[in-house]
């Protein structure tokens, strides 16, 4: 369960993945139909592209983190004496 974020940022770093990004696109332009964000979409393409490829970087990274911390560390929350964490290296 404290792995479900992590999991979590993965799953949607996976999504908006650039080479998934223009398949995805495409199907949430063509789902959301003639509308203002579908307009949007299309005049602002480069920039959704480049908000989507920071954020896969960014949850890559922080799922990552997520996952290596926790297997680090078993007890997170250890009081710390003399600079290091109690059961924890």
């Amino acid at each position: 369960m404290k792995n479900l974020r992590a999991y979590l940022l993965l799953g949607t770093a996976m999504l908006l993945c650039p080479c998934h990004l223009p398949l995805l696109l495409g199907l949430l332009a063509g789902g959301v139909g003639g509308s203002a964000f579908a307009r949007f979409l299309s005049q602002n393409t480069a920039l959704v592209a480049a908000l989507a490829t920071a954020y896969f970087v960014f949850a890559l990274w922080l799922g990552r983190r997520l996952l290596t911390r926790n297997n680090a560390c078993p007890n997170p929350n250890a009081n710390i004496q003399g600079g290091r964490r109690d059961g924890c290296c």
